[in-house]
């Protein structure tokens, strides 16, 4: 508990945002929180990719906007491989939530094989969504 809680506030001091200076945090280096407003978190993604992601080579895709908040999804997004980077934005259309979602793979076979689990999960569930 006390190396995680280190790990997160030394990220967290390290982290830049030109706005109002609220900072975002990672866990296990993989998972990545930023600030809501792009404003805000395209700065500390640019950190992000250029000190923990510097060889990302080329990425295969794809995303989508679901009428639902992040957690119908979790169940999901929790048994992603770790070779598959998830990116989610939640939103609210007026008291509406809708994410957006995109996964990101080297391997575009198994990219493809867990979007079509999300798709495929939407569909079942009647959660209005669309491919971006």
């Amino acid at each position: 508990h006390r190396h995680f809680r280190r790990q997160r506030q030394m990220c967290i001091r390290d982290s830049f945002n030109p706005v109002n200076n609220m900072s975002g945090f990672h866990l296990q280096e993989r998972f990545f929180f930023m600030p809501g407003f792009p404003q805000m978190a395209h700065p500390m993604i640019d950190e992000v990719l250029s000190k923990y992601i510097p060889e990302a080579g080329k990425l295969y895709t794809k995303g989508f906007i679901a009428q639902c908040g992040e957690g119908k999804l979790q169940d999901l997004m929790l048994d992603l491989p770790r070779e598959i980077e998830l990116s989610s934005l939640p939103m609210m259309n007026g008291t509406t939530p809708s994410v957006e979602f995109t996964l990101s793979a080297k391997d575009e076979a198994l990219m493809q094989k867990h979007f079509k689990l999300f798709t495929d999960f939407l569909e079942n569930e009647k959660i209005e969504h669309r491919l971006l």
